[in-house]
């Protein structure tokens, strides 16, 4: 139900790991193509694993493929027999029960946010959302026991407790949806958690939470904690994304046709889908070393092979007055300065931007302060003065990338350099 597609997103970040100093092979977040296979078949030869164990079936009839066992692993390899299904006559006794068609038959490894475990019970979204004991057997009742809800959205578990998104009634037709996040640990008794939260998410050591619709421009909010500590911060980002799922190291948000992807959260990598299909959004797994979406009935394959090569590896951070920027195309360091892309950057100081194509000449004024740089030139103009620079201003992907630390100070901004989160700080003198 939810749809939302504003034109920046806003993030909360406690912390972040950092990585080694370099400078690297930048990908844009747009326009990124893929390699990819398909339209593939539908992929059953998988078993699920879910969070806790691995659940597969086997066909026990060669003659008849609705009899047929599951079995359930701890390690994916010595497996148990949990439920049988028993053949009758031209199918099986138990066939209609919806646990038989949710289990998929072989033995890649298949990783989503469509299968959790969570007390002794597993909840497992193929068409419509479910409980299943321990035996695998549906219990017929409701998710959200007690609580009115028309949609469940998305669902994840985080250190015993599980988190259930959902749309309620109220709202179905609404122009203005609001969801609604509960939280549980027995599957009884329901904790109200907020409106217009997604579930939180976790990829390696990022826990990532997004929510909807704080502020006249519908911002989008990630929050983001690590393990290790770190300052409440926030993060406005260039492009708006719908988070969908975490798998492995990897976040995925998916919008209409547009993948994006992102081990921190901050920095994404995005690509068209296959042929410009609409991506389901509930349709992300990960499959051995591939990653499937579904495009309306067709399955499509991407090796993860090529997301590691084209997601931003960047380890470099701009925070302005507690913001963190998350660029499209994040920043570089060349010869110890700081390179980042000057559109977005000046929007969020407030300052106004001109490029000049024929020149290749940028322009930024604040106030009665006018600075001209040029690409591929060492010297810059301020207020008409010339001032030679460390660096000189580059494109990358398309973006016009300035050197930090001069335009800011030119501007009349403190910069600091924070070693330990490789953070570059800029403070407006409106905070002093």
């Amino acid at each position: 139900m939810r749809t939302y597609f504003p034109p920046w997103v806003i993030i909360s970040v406690y912390s972040w790991t950092g990585k080694t100093v370099g400078f690297y092979a930048i990908c844009s977040s747009a326009n990124t193509k893929l390699p990819y296979e398909g339209p593939v078949p539908y992929q059953n030869d998988t078993c699920l694993y879910t969070g806790n164990d691995y659940l597969k079936q086997v066909h026990t009839d060669p003659n008849n493929p609705y009899s047929s066992q599951i079995l359930r692993s701890v390690d994916g390899e010595n497996w148990e027999v949990v439920r049988e299904f028993v053949y009758e006559g031209t199918a099986s006794l138990n066939m209609r029960d919806p646990i038989f068609g949710m289990i998929p038959f072989g033995n890649r490894i298949e990783i989503s946010n469509n299968v959790v475990y969570i007390n002794n019970h597993y909840i497992i979204r193929s068409g419509g959302t479910r409980i299943v004991d321990q035996e695998l057997r549906t219990i017929p009742r409701t998710l959200l026991n007690g609580i009115e809800s028309v949609m469940i959205e998305q669902f994840s578990v985080l250190d015993g407790m599980l988190y259930v998104e959902v749309t309620p009634s109220t709202d179905l037709y609404s122009h203005e949806t609001n969801s609604m996040l509960y939280c549980s640990i027995d599957l009884e008794t329901w904790e109200s958690v907020g409106i217009n939260q997604s579930v939180p998410f976790k990829a390696a050591d990022v826990l990532l939470q997004q929510t909807f619709g704080i502020s006249e421009r519908k911002f989008q909010q990630f929050k983001i904690t690590s393990n290790k500590a770190g300052n409440n911060v926030t993060v406005v980002q260039e492009t708006g994304k719908t988070l969908q799922a975490a798998i492995g190291d990897y976040f995925y948000a998916v919008d209409n046709n547009r993948l994006s992807f992102s081990k921190d959260g901050i920095y994404w990598t995005e690509t068209s889908s296959p042929k410009g299909l609409h991506i389901e959004s509930n349709s992300i797994s990960q499959i051995d070393d591939k990653l499937s979406i579904r495009c309306g009935n067709e399955y499509y394959l991407y090796n993860l092979s090529d997301l590691e090569k084209t997601v931003p590896k960047s380890d470099i951070y701009i925070k302005i007055d507690n913001e963190i920027l998350g660029f499209e195309t994040p920043p570089v360091m060349e010869n110890n300065r700081i390179l980042v892309p000057v559109r977005f950057l000046m929007e969020k100081m407030g300052a106004d931007v001109g490029w000049y194509g024929e020149q290749q000449m940028v322009v930024v004024q604040q106030e009665d302060m006018i600075v001209e740089m040029t690409i591929g030139n060492h010297e810059a103009k301020v207020n008409g003065k010339t001032v030679a620079m460390d660096v000189s201003p580059r494109l990358v992907n398309g973006r016009t990338m300035i050197p930090l630390r001069f335009l800011s100070e030119n501007l009349g901004y403190d910069v600091e350099w924070d070693g330990d989160t490789r953070t570059a700080i800029i403070t407006t003198t409106e905070t002093e």
